[in-house]
């Protein structure tokens, strides 16, 4: 014979719910994953000034969960809402065009936690070989407060002119991975 356990909530130690069911037997599970956030640019982003961090205007949100993504000019933010403490896994990728062949010195994509770099990655070339394009991406996670934001910034070192970012292959994500 089997046994079966009845009860409509489960919950950690702490008494926060992981697992609810309700009489008819729907099944939720707790939103561990929220906020999310995918956003991209939703076209070329020009005006960036040469050897300088530049905020990246991503503009065109794919999904915001809790509307925690700020796309206002300026902004271009995730903050942490309210009760959203924790830890963070945030991605982000660049494609930069320097407007001409063999002129990209150095590209860098720079993850900002309330206004001070993070985290960076960087594409680095040598002055006889160097690029066009600089796609470059970055991955991390981390541990928030809540009013934490986080910001991606772009900083390009170009032989003839500032790059263009590119619309489309741009893009900057984030999702709360726990508590």
């Amino acid at each position: 014979m089997a046994s079966i356990i009845k009860s409509n909530t489960y919950a950690d130690f702490n008494g926060r719910e992981i697992l609810t069911a309700n009489n008819d037997g729907a099944l939720t599970t707790q939103k561990i994953l929220y906020p999310a956030f995918d956003v991209n640019l939703s076209s070329n982003q020009t005006g960036l000034t040469d050897s300088a961090d530049n905020l990246v205007n991503f503009n065109e949100e794919k999904f915001d969960t809790d509307n925690a993504f700020d796309t206002s000019t300026g902004n271009h933010k995730f903050t942490v809402p309210s009760g959203k403490a924790g830890k963070y896994c945030f991605y982000s990728g660049i494609v930069a065009n320097p407007n001409a062949d063999n002129q990209t010195q150095e590209a860098i994509l720079k993850l900002f936690k309330n206004g001070a770099t993070y985290r960076y990655t960087r594409a680095r070339y040598n002055t006889t070989y160097r690029a066009r394009y600089a796609p470059i991406t970055l991955t991390t996670t981390m541990d928030l407060a809540v009013g934490d934001y986080i910001q991606i910034y772009f900083y390009g070192d170009d032989t003839n002119s500032a790059h263009t970012l590119l619309a489309g292959q741009c893009f900057f994500g984030g999702y709360r991975i726990g508590s």
